[in-house]
């Protein structure tokens, strides 16, 4: 156990943590510290909310001891390397309101705006720009590692398929980061932490389609930080905002 509140159990310790093993912590959720209890078993990682503590902040890279920014509500990628300043113009013009970022890396855009991130997902894919590439609903943000990537992407897919959708991940890596794996090796342990986590909640067997899923879970590697949310579908394999190639 550590003794210094976070916002999720830092993943070098979770890296070293072996199978069978325990971890406790105290992790912040919104305004609350609550004492968590993370066991490391075969099919991923468990874990056990006790009861509402109050410790000192966590320092430095892990820990809320200095201002955290809120996640943007949404990532947004433009059609071609080239059009990011067409991707911005419709942001604006679909999300009047919003505030549309920069994060440092060509043709991506971060959207910062209240409310719930896929209905301003629906209302950005709604104007049918082309120049958009992706508009991913941001749900989650945790740093680049592989452990607490997994275990979000596990945690999204719990709160957000609904049973009998079919899933897949996708995972695009941008900049400095700390994935050691290949992108095809990385998104097939994803993909297994959310199968396993929707297997868990729902008892049957999930559906995984890497063709033309009905919800497509999507990790968005920005350097050092790691985005986690998902793209769904509308109609037969087309989705929001996007025209089916001839």
């Amino acid at each position: 156990m550590f003794d210094r509140r976070c916002q999720e159990a830092p993943a070098p310790l979770l890296e070293q943590l072996r199978t069978g093993g325990r971890l406790i912590a105290p992790v912040q959720r919104n305004a609350r510290q609550v004492r968590t209890v993370i066991d490391k078993q075969p099919d991923g990682l468990h874990r056990t909310s006790l009861c509402d503590v109050l410790y000192v902040s966590l320092q430095g890279p892990f820990g809320t001891g200095r201002p955290q920014s809120a996640p943007p509500a949404l990532i947004v990628t433009a059609r071609s390397l080239s059009g990011g300043g067409r991707a911005r113009q419709a942001l604006h013009r679909a999300l009047p309101v919003a505030r549309v970022k920069g994060t440092g890396f060509t043709a991506v855009l971060a959207v910062e705006a209240h409310g719930d991130p896929a209905d301003l997902a629906a209302q950005a894919t709604g104007c049918g720009s082309r120049s958009f590439g992706r508009v991913v609903a941001v749900l989650a943000e945790v740093p680049s590692a592989r452990a607490q990537m997994v275990d979000a992407v596990a945690r999204v897919a719990t709160e957000q398929v609904r049973p009998g959708e079919s899933v897949c991940v996708r995972l695009h890596k941008r900049g400095a980061h700390g994935y050691l794996e290949p992108t095809p090796a990385l998104e097939r342990a994803a993909g297994t932490a959310a199968w396993q986590a929707l297997h868990r909640r729902d008892g049957t067997v999930p559906r995984a389609d890497l063709v033309h899923p009905d919800v497509t879970i999507h990790v968005e590697v920005l350097g050092p930080r790691t985005l986690v949310g998902v793209t769904r579908t509308v109609g037969p394999h087309l989705e929001p905002g996007r025209q089916r190639a001839e």
